[in-house]
């Protein structure tokens, strides 16, 4: 890959900057003086990079990252940034003060970034620095010293965060240039024992800058969350990151497993350096006075202990700043909570490919091993531990070869640190410790949670287990972190955590029981469900039915496994038109024909067998995989044909209306076209009017495919109109999809810009992600049609972004959004990333 015209390579000197006390700024001289400070600041930073052949890689706020070919010349650059940084006359009489620091090292570049720890080196430098100061590495003075007119003044060797040795660092020091400075901003600065990480901090800057906020003001914040999720490493980073405003310095105590209640005052005397018989009074004694962190850390075993000793020193120690790590709350009056949230799609990957090449070494990351990282790390929830496990196994085994033994990943998932507590060697073993720690009957309600497919309501507990007051165990296992509450009043257990309770269910031998309850229920919630899908309630009843999806698919999965073959066919028939809204009918397709099969071997009655089939056409209509569902057509229609009419029901509208969009039929438009128009007949005589509209978009479809573009845009503009009076949902979703499309291929530019416009929020509900896809593929493609390259590319990353979090790389419009970026990058200039495109496009078209 080719980098932007003058990046330098290799060998690189690099620069960061930041205006010191800038968020004090904001508040004294507000947003509209500091916006006219920020843009002199710029003005005067860029001309001096300008002067001295510098780089402009990135700014962030009031912060730049700047890099050089040549040492002296960063030096240069630093010394004549400051001085004219001091004499302009904006920026002079408000005391803007900017800290500096240079340091070298070999970087590499990828995707027109800078990579290598020389950078992440190059900002703890320039963090250790003070404003209007200049801090420079050995490495910067070695390659500068003699070619520069300034002095290098020694200011000694420095712990800096992340960096695993410490630096010599030296002051910029010469004419116009300031001299006296605090202590460097180093962590030696001040007393602690705060272990200094081996590896860097990867994780949500969010959470460390709320964590770092609280420590603003004395108390008890405590980072609760389920074990291995990263609360120790959080409270320690915090700490770090507070040392400059902690005179009294950070101490953290650890809690290990076999420290009983009695022995919590032994601990922080031990980790303070107080005598351990001299009583919690010495402990306070020791910690009032100057600002001051205690980290207690693994307080869950130990809760009322910590409890009582929290409250009298943040009694009694005035200026105490205090953080606990726990899987539930302390109790403590105003205690501040922070959960400890799961990394996302972005931080869980990016742990992983750093964990796995300090692991193993160099990790090549293509576009499927990113997939397969991307999945790795959802599967295993965004827990930071477990991610960690999965990737030192990067040294026995590929990234794609690990996904599928996940399956068994408290076997897979096993570390090797011996400094570790023994708790903490494997995933199962991180669990089970909270699972020790529950009384029997709360460990009950875990085991039998373990049987949802996805999420679930206090309602579907008490069902489940028979016990309306399920719902007080279920709240005590959220405030022990092993219960997630979600949006919409539901609940979930992270796969982790599902995983080791199903395991408990078997070994107590309850896991039949507990699936056979499970599948009732959602038996009898589905014979609701089906009819209400598919009639005037259809957009009211979806989003509901679509957050049980995965358990409906669960209670398919065993009524199949159990032989339940009359349970098996009522989830078919009566969900596919959830399967296919849902964008699920690729993985359930599979099933649902299973299912048939099995009730054909088993005799089961041919009525019962063909409203079945019926659901496996209309699920089909979203499949990749159609042609197998559509299949199941003629036996669905030869069942509802040969059915009295008053026998035949809205399912029979959806089918028909199904048939008529097989993408096999489009190859003889007037058999489509004749299809689609007696589904529209059909459903408008018997009043079903979610089928009606429906088979309305394919007779549209079916027109365009005959090559009457015009017939077909007057054709949806029906459809359109009849979903809109319906209230929206779904179809009219589809019905802006298509009418944008048509409008499209007419070269109607500014029309499908509004269509697309009004559907990327419609798309964004919609939980098959390939339509949002399309729609940000089309919009992209509308913007390089009218020249808009910088939308454009805007459009094409958010579509690759989408594309990937949905797992569609192999999908829908995914090579076409490449192409996109191959064209915009090529218009621009910049032909080497074009090709890159170009090639990933002909290996995915091939």
């Amino acid at each position: 890959m080719g980098t932007q015209t003058g990046m330098p390579t290799g060998l690189v000197t690099m620069v960061f900057t930041d205006i010191e006390g800038s968020t004090q700024m904001v508040q004294r001289l507000g947003d509209a003086a500091w916006s006219e400070i920020l843009d002199a600041h710029y003005v005067v930073v860029r001309r001096v990079i300008s002067d001295c052949d510098g780089f402009e890689v990135a700014t962030a706020g009031d912060g730049f990252f700047i890099t050089f070919a040549r040492a002296p010349d960063a030096v240069r650059f630093a010394a004549e940034c400051q001085r004219a940084l001091a004499a302009d006359t904006v920026l002079a009489p408000e005391r803007v003060r900017v800290r500096m620091g240079v340091h070298a090292g070999e970087v590499q570049v990828a995707g027109g970034d800078y990579l290598g720890l020389a950078v992440h080196h190059a900002a703890r430098v320039g963090a250790a620095a003070h404003g209007g100061q200049v801090i420079v590495s050995e490495p910067v003075r070695v390659l500068a010293e003699g070619a520069v007119a300034e002095q290098f003044v020694d200011l000694g060797e420095h712990a800096l965060k992340d960096v695993a040795r410490p630096l010599r660092l030296f002051q910029l020091a010469g004419e116009g240039l300031a001299a006296d400075f605090p202590p460097v901003r180093s962590l030696s600065g001040r007393p602690n024992n705060l272990p200094r990480p081996r590896s860097s901090f990867v994780g949500s800057a969010q959470q460390l800058a709320d964590v770092r906020d609280a420590l603003r003001t004395p108390g008890l914040t405590t980072l609760t969350g389920p074990g291995g999720c990263g609360k120790t490493r959080l409270a320690v980073e915090a700490g770090l990151a507070a040392l400059d405003d902690l005179r009294g310095g950070a101490w953290i105590v650890e809690l290990r497993d076999e420290t009983a209640s009695e022995d919590v005052s032994a601990a922080i005397s031990r980790a303070l350096g107080v005598p351990e018989d001299a009583g919690l009074e010495a402990v306070i004694a020791r910690l009032r006075g100057d600002p001051t962190l205690l980290i207690l850390d693994n307080c869950e075993h130990l809760v009322d202990a910590c409890a009582e000793a929290v409250e009298s020193l943040v009694r009694e120690c005035l200026d105490l700043r205090v953080i606990a790590t726990s899987r539930e709350l302390l109790g403590v009056p105003e205690e501040q909570a922070r959960r400890v949230a799961s990394l996302d799609r972005v931080d869980g990957p990016a742990l992983f490919v750093d964990r796995a090449r300090r692991a193993a070494g160099d990790l090549a990351v293509d576009d499927a091993t990113q997939d397969t990282i991307v999945r790795i790390c959802e599967r295993l929830d965004g827990i930071p531990l477990a991610i960690e496990l999965a990737a030192a196994r990067v040294r026995h085994m590929g990234v794609i070869e690990m996904e599928p033994m996940l399956d068994d990943m408290f076997r897979v998932l096993v570390g090797s640190d011996r400094r570790a507590l023994q708790r903490q060697q494997t995933l199962e073993a991180v669990i089970d410790w909270s699972y020790r720690l529950l009384d029997a009957d709360d460990a009950a309600i875990l085991r039998a949670l373990s049987v949802f497919g996805g999420g679930f309501t206090l309602d579907h507990v008490a069902t489940l287990t028979g016990h309306a007051d399920a719902s007080d165990g279920v709240f005590r296992l959220v405030d022990r972190s092993l219960v997630d509450r979600v949006d919409g009043g539901r609940y979930r257990l992270l796969e982790t955590i599902r995983a080791f309770a199903q395991k408990r269910l078997f070994d107590e031998g309850e896991a039949d029981s507990a699936r056979d309850a499970h599948l009732a229920m959602f038996r009898s919630r589905a014979e609701t469900l089906g009819p209400q899908l598919r009639d005037e309630r259809f957009d009211d009843v979806l989003a509901d039915a679509q957050a049980d999806v995965d358990n409906y698919r669960a209670a398919l999965e065993w009524a199949l496994r159990s032989g339940a073959h009359d349970d098996a066919l009522v989830f078919v028939r009566e969900l596919g038109v959830l399967w296919g809204v849902s964008g699920r009918s690729t993985a359930i397709e599979p099933l649902m024909r299973e299912a048939i099969a099995d009730a054909k071997s088993a005799g089961v009655s041919p009525d019962a067998i063909g409203q079945a089939a019926a659901g496996v056409v209309i699920a089909a209509v979203t499949s990749p995989s159609f042609s197998q569902g559509f299949t199941y057509a003629p036996e669905a229609l030869a069942h509802y044909e040969a059915a009295p009419e008053a026998a035949r029901d809205s399912l029979y509208g959806w089918l028909l209306m199904a048939v008529a969009a097989e993408d096999e039929l489009m190859s003889d438009p007037a058999v489509a076209l004749e299809r689609a128009g007696r589904a529209r007949a059909v459903a408008l005589e018997h009043g079903w009017r979610h089928p009606a509209i429906g088979a309305q978009a394919m007779v549209a479809n079916a027109t365009l495919v005959s090559g009457d573009l015009a017939g077909a845009r007057a054709a949806m503009a029906i459809a359109l109109n009849e979903a809109r009076a319906a209230g929206g949902g779904v179809l009219l979703t589809l019905c802006v999809f298509w009418s944008g499309m048509f409008a499209y291929h007419a070269r109607a530019w500014s029309t499908a810009l509004a269509f697309y416009e009004e559907l990327v929020p419609l798309a964004a509900r919609f939980t098959d992600r390939m339509l949002l896809q399309w729609a940000l593929d089309h919009l992209a493609g509308i913007a390089l049609s009218t020249g808009d390259l910088k939308a454009a590319r805007a459009y094409s990353e958010e579509g690759l972004a989408v594309s990937r979090a949905a797992g569609l790389t192999g999908r829908g419009n995914y090579a076409y959004l490449i192409r996109n970026l191959a064209d915009i990058e090529a218009q621009l200039g910049n032909l080497d990333q074009a090709v890159v495109y170009q090639r990933e496009v002909v290996e995915r078209t091939k």
